[in-house]
């Protein structure tokens, strides 16, 4: 009675086995269409709030300044004014001063 139940599990298996060939790549096409759907969703979504424009703003705006400038409130002749809150250079000679002295950023006012 054994041996006939271990030949219908091996023949069981051996059916569901063949069945089953080909599952992994459908399994991996249909999470590769949810995952582009999904980005396509938010890439959308993201378009119709004007989100991408307001991150690019920030980073064109603040963080563009700092790495051109050293901090992100400076300004320069690029942005149509003095330029201001620049890194800079004081060599002292007089008493007053101690020496030479560079300000990397200055103090916000």
């Amino acid at each position: 009675m054994g041996n006939k139940f271990k030949n219908i599990r091996a023949k069981f298996f051996q059916r569901s086995h063949r069945a089953d060939s080909g599952q992994g790549v459908l399994e991996y096409v249909l999470l590769m269409a949810i995952v582009v759907n999904l980005f396509l969703i938010l890439s959308h979504g993201l378009g119709k709030l004007g989100l991408s424009e307001k991150l690019m703003k920030i980073v064109t705006g603040p963080y563009a300044k700092a790495y051109r400038y050293g901090h992100p409130q400076a300004a320069g002749f690029e942005d149509g004014e003095s330029p201001k809150m620049h890194p800079r250079f004081v060599s002292g000679g007089g008493e007053e001063s101690a020496g030479t002295r560079i300000f990397i950023n200055p103090r916000s006012k």
